[in-house]
């Protein structure tokens, strides 16, 4: 695993806690319609670690994981959340 200083990383790991705690929502209720908790875990790290180290190193894209990727598709994922903007 690459090594990557702790501040390249927090807007790439803000980026994937976003997409997973909004995919999330999605599938934490049961068929009665009660709320399961959720709770991100060691788990969880491991594998935000290890999705951002393949996407470093072995994406067939050479793009480099850093604040300005992280906006544009932030900003790309917010926009497309509602294109009509009827929300």
């Amino acid at each position: 695993m690459t090594t990557r200083s702790p501040r390249k990383l927090l807007p790439v790991l803000a980026l994937s806690l976003l997409l997973l705690t909004t995919s999330a929502c999605a599938l934490n209720t049961r068929d009665d319609g009660a709320r399961i908790p959720l709770a991100a875990g060691d788990k969880h790290r491991a594998i935000t670690l290890e999705i951002i180290d393949k996407l470093g190193s072995k994406h067939f894209i050479d793009l480099p994981l850093d604040d300005d990727l992280s906006d544009r598709l932030l900003t790309r994922y917010l926009e497309r959340l509602d294109p009509n903007k009827a929300f």
